[in-house]
């Protein structure tokens, strides 16, 4: 018989409690008060916890039990998609921030276990669902969960329950990493088929091989955010040795060795690299107890026989430094392993056989850089995927202006720029960080973008986008600047006179921009989203701009002057779509981010929400989630259709309508993704089940006729 249900309240059987508010017990320093940090990118949405993804938190003081996890607590997200995890002794003393709601069970009377499956069910989620707050996004309030209603049965019932829910936690775990085992396996066997068969380039197997070589020799030594401005500069170095020797030796021949006509065809050639700038020169130097300072002199001579394009390139990239490489004897060793590991790789354009080849190892570089610097990653990269959203909203055509003000390392600017074929546009971009600017600048020469124009800079305080006296318009526009950048006011008021009392201002007034950007708001000082996004906006043609950018979902909803900037923004018809994507995208970010489109000239009255962050709309990857090209392809092309409404993915609201809802823009408030629980045949869970099992049975079989076939 089924056991008969109870219903009670959860403050009734375990104690509830919102997480820790970090800066109340956060110190400004490292102390011996350091404890592994829970936060939002570290929840798997399996209701796991990867713990290489945890923070670390320094405390003032030593903590009491109170603010830190004990086996048996469910920690649950208080925003989408309010994944609960059950903390074990893996995951025990970590520290729970705010973002969080900890319950803890009178296990007595509820096994944790069970509170974890049930607040993990689709019911419970619905609940949440319809109870988050009005001006959040997809936010629940802590006390929510102490008046939550859930079915309680006997303690035998809930362990069965609990035991099974585990059971196919951990089965659905095992499968996951065996199909991830087949994965790499499968990669390996295709490219030694591959490249027994000749088909594979074996110039992009070897620009793999030494993205791992030369990672290696710094690993350990330099951080991870710092040694790849040493790699990609040798990168480009050998690079432009390689095409220099194969452009003389091609005129050598072509002149008969008439070497003045060989000079002078090659002082017309793109970049200069003489001798003792080159590379082989400093292979050759390699066991050169000063083999750091000729590097730099190398990069300095490289820079004064091409001032015109690579001034100040190297400025930020010191091959002598002792703060990143350590004492002489550990530099030289590393210097010398970079140099003979480089040494193996061929750049000739001849051998590489395709323009694009070292553009696209050295962006595939850049994204496994970006990767293992973790938060760092994101200041400098988009993921390639994002990028090509970005672009392909756009629309890019012939003779447009396409600026980026927060260029990074050039992945947005590039891949619209490679949507217009022919290649008639102009490229513009501005950057911050000098060694970002170096990689961006590099970056737009090895994917033969020779006339890009790249200004380094703070963007908002000293925009290089000037023409005629205003700020150079553009007709594309794209971006992802950092999320809400804290004191992105500094510039100005570090520039700013005193005011009528003699002192020096404190608070950023639109009166202290030249540029007339902020007559819409400014922004607040904790927050400089809008500050990009009002940049943008006044960088854009009038009759023609569009522009697309990343932002936190925050600007769709905070309040106060970022409420009063988007009501602004509406009212005057700019707002074209609102696009939600899948979290864990980028690197440094484990939360949710959103495309926010803009168009000037609009002839519409609505705005298109669009709802891409569900499951089946992206790939879900080991430490990071992935847009496929149908994910992105769906995207673009439901936004081109416009439709009133796609059931639980897009919505064409109009303003009217978005003015009812005080100017708020949270996709949740137009697009209704929430699945009802669908019921289950379990006949026909045991046949497909079996089905599975039986053609997974023939795949090995068949792998292994191939596997013996080709003699591995």
């Amino acid at each position: 018989m089924t056991e008969k249900m109870t219903e009670t309240r959860l403050g009734d059987i375990a104690e509830v409690r919102c997480g820790l508010v970090l800066s109340r017990k956060q110190a400004r320093e490292a102390t011996d008060a350091k404890y592994r940090l829970l936060n939002l990118r570290a929840i798997n949405a399996d209701g796991t916890v990867n713990r290489t993804a945890l923070d670390e938190y320094y405390a003032t003081e030593r903590l009491s039990a109170e603010y830190l996890t004990q086996v048996g607590d469910i920690i649950v997200r208080l925003t989408v998609p309010y994944t609960a995890v059950l903390v074990d002794e893996t995951t025990s003393g970590m520290v729970v921030s705010s973002n969080f709601v900890i319950i803890r069970a009178h296990s007595r009377i509820v096994l944790p276990a069970y509170l974890f499956w049930i607040i993990n069910t689709r019911k419970v989620k619905h609940a949440i669902f319809e109870n988050t707050s009005s001006n959040m996004l997809g936010a629940i309030k802590p006390k929510f969960f102490a008046s939550l209603k859930i079915d309680f049965p006997s303690v035998e019932r809930q362990r069965t329950i609990a035991d099974m829910n585990l059971l196919a936690l951990k089965e659905a775990a095992l499968l996951r990493r065996l199909a991830e085992e087949k994965r790499r396996y499968c990669e390996w066997i295709c490219g030694e088929a591959a490249w027994r068969s000749g088909i594979l380039p074996l110039q992009k197997d070897s620009t793999k091989r030494l993205e791992a070589a030369s990672c290696d020799s710094f690993r350990g030594k330099i951080d991870s955010s710092r040694y790849k401005d040493y790699i990609l500069s040798m990168l480009f170095v050998k690079y432009l040795s390689d095409v220099t020797k194969e452009m003389r030796a091609k005129y050598v021949k072509q002149y008969d060795g008439n070497m003045r006509r060989v000079e002078r065809a090659m002082s017309r050639e793109r970049f200069i690299v003489d001798d003792e700038s080159s590379f082989d020169y400093l292979y050759a130097k390699r066991t050169d107890s000063e083999i750091g300072q000729k590097i730099n002199v190398a990069l300095s001579h490289i820079e004064e026989h091409n001032s015109g394009k690579l001034r100040n390139v190297f400025r930020a990239i010191d091959f002598n430094s002792q703060v990143d490489f350590g004492d002489v004897k550990t530099k030289n060793a590393t210097l010398r392993n970079l140099l003979e590991d480089f040494n193996d790789l061929d750049l000739r354009p001849g051998q590489l056989g395709s323009a694009d080849i070292i553009g696209d190892a050295y962006e595939y570089m850049i994204a496994n850089f970006a990767s293992d610097a973790g938060k760092k990653g994101g200041e400098f990269f988009t993921p390639s995927k994002v990028s090509e959203l970005v672009a392909a909203l756009v629309d890019p055509q012939e003779n447009d202006r396409i600026y980026d003000p927060t260029a990074g390392s050039g992945g947005l600017l590039l891949k619209a720029y490679k949507r217009v074929p022919s290649g008639k546009v102009a490229v513009y971009g501005q950057e911050l960080n000098a060694q970002t600017w170096a990689l961006c600048t590099m970056n737009m020469f090895l994917h033969g973008v020779d006339d890009a124009c790249i200004w380094q800079g703070d963007t908002l305080s000293n925009p290089q986008n000037i023409e005629n006296d205003d700020l150079m318009k553009f007709q594309v526009v794209v971006a992802n600047p950092p999320f809400s950048l804290d004191k992105w006011d500094s510039g100005f008021l570090a520039n700013a006179g005193l005011d009528a009392r003699g002192r020096k201002q404190e608070k950023m007034t639109a009166s202290l921009d030249v540029w007339r950007r902020f007559a819409c708001g400014v922004p607040p000082s904790s927050k400089g989203d809008y500050a990009f996004v009002l940049h943008m906006l006044k960088s854009l043609d009038a009759e023609n701009g569009r522009m697309a950018v990343v932002l936190p979902h925050g600007v769709l909803f905070r309040g106060a002057a970022e409420g009063k900037i988007r009501k602004q923004l509406i009212d005057l018809n700019l707002p074209d779509a609102v696009i939600g994507l899948p979290a864990n995208l980028f690197y440094g970010t484990g939360i949710p981010a959103c495309i926010l489109v803009f168009k000037k000239g609009r002839t519409r009255d609505d705005v298109l929400f669009i709802d891409a962050s569900a499951e089946g709309n992206y790939e879900k990857g080991k430490n990071q989630n992935v847009l496929r090209d149908s994910d992105i392809a769906r995207i673009v092309r439901t936004y081109e259709a416009r439709k009133k409404k796609v059931d639980k993915y897009s919505y064409r609201a109009s303003r009217k309508e978005i003015q009812e809802n005080d100017y708020n823009l949270n996709i949740p408030r137009y697009v209704d993704t929430f699945e009802e629980e669908e019921l289950v045949d379990i006949d026909e869970v045991k046949k497909n089940i079996a089905d599975i099992e039986k053609e997974l049975a023939k795949v090995q079989s068949q792998m292994a006729k191939y596997i013996k076939e080709l003699g591995l």
